[in-house]
């Protein structure tokens, strides 16, 4: 018959733990967190195993494979895993608490220090045990067997003799009562001050920094009419043989004369990859805010990215009129970009905004739609950045990873940040398409 650490591992006691862990994460107080089931399971199964030492315990290797932080990533900058393990000592607490868990035989706690679940076994209040390890006391002389492994790393409470010493257990129950009472009101107080003290840049970006799944950003392309092949060649026949073989010092579009009359023989619609500069800041900006939380990213463009490629995880949108995506996720939200090329709003006071041109085609003001979607379509956050033009786009992601800026959404309840879906109008001055000022108008959650 095999034997071994893996099997003395696997006593009666071992399973009963399993049945508790069970137990508590189907209960209320766990069923309302992925995380937190996640975690606690992971710790305990970990704790449980044995085998792999206290390797598998330590804050990074559980950031690595409970969160799927990269693993190069920082605990000193993303205390997520410290967070999480202060919010399971939380929920254990409650549910203790709980008429479900005053009556359990096992007591499942995470000491203060340490990463590594203890598990304390109750007697019942006739004086037995449910747990199969604990026997009435030896016969005098019987053979005692070995200790296990698992009874050094559990150690289990000694069946009473006698009705006096019986009476002991029952205080003591009601004293660590008393003290997971008072450790669950501290908890809960550390757990409301940390959350008060989030900035708004934290609680907009939360969803996709505690999400295990990469962050897609999908930049849409424009299509753009570009001179045809005739038009090159009339270009460059106007130049010397000599001068064709200079170095190049721009390119050679020929000057339009007034009075030229164009046709669509002089004209192609390039529909390959272009993506605007203020696109490509937007990107940027954002990237650089998610990297640093070690978030791993899936930058996409193209016009044909389907839908498949979105489910399920988190979703970045760039731009309006280029980005099929946004159009057709933000074309019910409560502001929308019209076929005018306008913010619309929906209900309320129907207001629109638009951008003027200048007499040079320049602009010195631009509008943005900046959602966070926590229950889209994708059935994961999406983030929405749409510019009218994309100056407005550039605008959008500077305002959202600029904590200053996000101060700006100050009057929005934090439980809206926390559970709800956000949408805002930013306006922004410009020159020369580079933000110098941006503004709220408009704000809805839901």
């Amino acid at each position: 018959m095999a034997t071994g650490p893996d099997l003395a591992e696997r006593t009666p006691r071992s399973f009963r733990i399993d049945e508790e862990l069970s137990q508590i994460l189907h209960s209320p107080t766990f069923q309302g967190s992925k995380q937190c089931q996640a975690l606690l399971k992971y710790l305990v199964e970990k704790s449980l195993g044995g085998h792999e030492g206290d390797s598998s315990l330590k804050e990074r290797t559980i950031g690595i494979e409970v969160f799927g932080r990269r693993h190069d990533y920082s605990t000193s900058d993303d205390a997520i895993v410290r967070a999480r393990v202060g919010e399971v000592r939380k929920r254990l607490a409650q549910y203790y608490l709980s008429p479900e868990g005053k009556v359990s035989t096992i007591q499942i706690a995470i000491p203060h220090g340490t990463y590594r679940p203890t598990f304390a076994f109750r007697l019942e209040k006739d004086g037995e045990s449910k747990d199969p390890a604990v026997k009435d006391p030896p016969v005098k002389d019987q053979p005692q067997a070995e200790p296990s492994h698992a009874a050094d790393e559990f150690p289990e409470p000694v069946a009473a003799a006698s009705v006096s010493r019986l009476r002991r257990p029952a205080r003591w129950r009601e004293w660590g009562i008393a003290a997971v009472a008072a450790c669950a009101i501290v908890t809960v107080a550390w757990i409301g001050i940390s959350k008060w003290t989030k900035s708004e840049l934290s609680l907009f970006w939360a969803p996709f920094l505690e999400s295990t799944k990469p962050v897609v950003i999908y930049m849409g392309t424009a299509e753009l009419y570009v001179p045809a092949a005739t038009s090159t060649e009339k270009s460059l026949s106007l130049l010397s043989p000599s001068e064709l073989k200079q170095p190049m010092t721009e390119w050679p579009l020929a000057p339009l004369v007034e009075g030229r009359v164009l046709n669509s023989n002089d004209f192609l619609i390039d529909g390959r990859d272009f993506v605007g500069v203020g696109d490509i800041a937007a990107v940027v900006n954002v990237a650089a805010y998610l990297s640093a939380h070690h978030r791993n990213l899936n930058l996409r463009s193209g016009p044909n990215l389907p839908f498949e490629d979105l489910r399920g995880s988190p979703v970045i949108l760039i731009g309006a009129g280029s980005n099929y995506w946004t159009l057709d996720i933000a074309r019910d939200l409560p502001f929308f970009v019209d076929r005018g090329l306008r913010i619309h709003e929906r209900d309320g006071q129907g207001r629109i905004w638009t951008t003027p041109l200048w007499s040079d085609h320049t602009i010195a003001e631009d509008y943005a739609i900046v959602a966070r979607l926590l229950d889209s379509k994708t059935g994961a956050p999406v983030v929405i950045l749409a510019g009218i033009t994309m100056c407005g786009n550039r605008a959008a992601g500077e305002f959202l990873t600029d904590p200053v800026q996000l101060k700006k959404l100050g009057s929005i309840q934090r439980r809206a940040f926390e559970h709800k879906n956000i949408e805002i109008v930013l306006h922004t001055t410009l020159s020369n398409c580079t933000p110098t000022s941006m503004d709220v108008v408009a704000q809805r959650y839901w």
